[in-house]
């Protein structure tokens, strides 16, 4: 699905709280006397209402190399099932690390009003607003890529092995759940984006919901806190709560003014840029397949050019259950030779052979990250422009949102980065990717005694997967 900030994700897990459950065929005159009984009548009552309001809080502490980083997000979520179909979801999300003097701010809205989809991003150095028409069917189509088909659309939550809930005294409700199983634990760490090894440096221990509920079963509010895992002595383990809160049930203010189309690109296919994504994704994660790379890096300044090509060739797959591969690459019209079998990966370069020891889940990594160096800068949240060149073809102009990047090459070569622009060119067939080619064109400035010299590198990435 396109890649959206890890807030984003967050929501979902509080949306699918809605509707995780199958309603019961009425509601029970008496009292439940079980955590499922109650979970299905706050389930029950929250259909009823037709439309809610959240607040949303997410609070994140997490080390990483020694520093502390910090990241607070805050928003809403807004939505009414009727028959004029409205969705908004907006987050605000601030990153801080004061060893590092690093202070980052992100604005995210997604949205669906009088058949239209909006996605805005405001990033304070970049900015990108789009828009596409869509039916109510379309749009939920939309949200879905990603998913496979006949797949159950919500995550479990009641996947778990301990359960508790009481009557409060003003006969409103509490009800708790924790002791999840990987597999639930892994459901969640996927909306994030990430293994759950990878999130946040540690494994996922647990997770404990909270559910607040008044005396008619309807949510008030929820928490979810994570337990998290880091082996003895390492860095402190991270912390990630996030909390609910029921603005509105039943009638919702419709928020509307930032959804003006008027001061948005049209796009005409906002899905197909969502799918891309997601083909990108299922080309990473393949057990097996086969593929051709090419990249090519030119530098020009002060009237030289210095420049630098290589292309690879990989296959890769699994016999009798053991993963492998074989690369063939010319760096410069040298030709090396690596290939991984049984646990060991073996170079002959020169007409010299080194082999070493390589781990299976290291190959792995090894070819994925191939695969990613191409398409790592391809996101479907920066995409402002799109054409379509027939044939499956699509040229994607993308806009930079974080400069990093391209600012620490260039500082490296001792220059100042002024400017890039990013041409994306995907093929597609049949559902699937053929081929994606990145291209990048940056421009710097280089000072050389009293004169100032611009400096461009322009990069060419392209994997073939035909």
């Amino acid at each position: 699905m396109k890649k959206i900030s890890i807030f984003v994700c967050i929501l979902l897990v509080g949306v699918m709280l809605l509707t995780s459950c199958d309603s019961l065929s009425g509601l029970f005159a008496r009292d439940p006397e079980t955590a499922e009984e109650l979970w299905e009548r706050i389930d029950r009552s929250m259909e009823e209402q037709g439309a809610y309001a959240f607040s949303l809080d997410m609070n994140m502490t997490m080390v990483m190399e020694g520093y502390e980083i910090k990241t607070t997000a805050s928003g809403s979520i807004i939505e009414d099932t009727g028959e004029d179909y409205y969705y908004y979801s907006e987050t605000n999300m601030k990153m801080e690390c004061k060893e590092l003097e690093l202070k980052q701010s992100q604005k995210q809205i997604s949205a669906y009003w009088e058949g239209k989809a909006f996605e805005i991003l405001d990033t304070g150095s970049f900015e990108r607003k789009v828009y596409s028409e869509m039916t109510p069917e379309e749009y939920a189509a939309y949200q879905s890529i990603g998913k496979d088909e006949g797949e159950d659309d919500e995550l479990d939550l009641t996947d778990c092995t301990k359960t508790d809930f009481v009557k409060n005294e003003d006969e409103s409700w509490t009800l708790t759940y924790s002791g999840y199983t990987k597999k639930a634990v892994q459901q969640v760490t996927e909306e994030f984006g990430a293994g759950n090894q990878d999130l946040l440096g540690a494994e996922i221990l647990d997770m404990k919901l909270t559910v607040n509920a008044d005396a008619d079963f309807c949510v008030t509010e929820l928490s979810i806190v994570f337990e998290f895992d880091v082996e003895q002595g390492a860095q402190p383990a991270p912390a990630l709560e996030i909390c609910m809160k029921v603005v509105e049930l039943g009638e919702v203010t419709r928020k509307t003014d930032k959804l003006d189309v008027s001061k948005c690109t049209k796009i005409d296919d906002l899905a197909l840029l969502a799918q891309i994504e997601q083909m990108i994704k299922d080309r990473y994660e393949a057990e097996e397949g086969s593929f051709h790379f090419e990249t090519s890096q030119t530098v020009k300044v002060m009237g030289q050019t210095d420049s630098y090509s290589e292309s690879d060739d990989v296959t890769y797959g699994v016999t009798d259950g053991k993963f492998h591969y074989e690369l063939s690459t010319k760096l410069d019209g040298t030709a090396t030779t690596i290939t991984y079998k049984d646990g060991k990966q073996t170079v002959v370069y020169a007409g010299e052979t080194y082999t070493e020891a390589q781990s299976e889940e290291d190959a792995k990594a090894f070819i994925r990250d191939m695969i990613n160096d191409t398409s790592v800068g391809y996101s479907a949240d920066c995409v402002t422009e799109v054409k379509s060149l027939g044939d499956g073809v699509y040229e994607i102009q993308q806009g930079i949102a974080d400069p990093t990047a391209f600012e620490q090459t260039l500082e490296a070569m001792g220059a100042e980065y002024k400017s890039a622009k990013q041409t994306v060119r995907v093929t597609v067939k049949d559902g699937s990717l053929i081929s994606i080619e990145n291209v990048l064109d940056i421009k710097g400035s280089l000072r050389s005694g009293n004169s100032t010299f611009e400096i461009g590198l322009y990069i060419t990435m392209k994997t073939d997967f035909s």
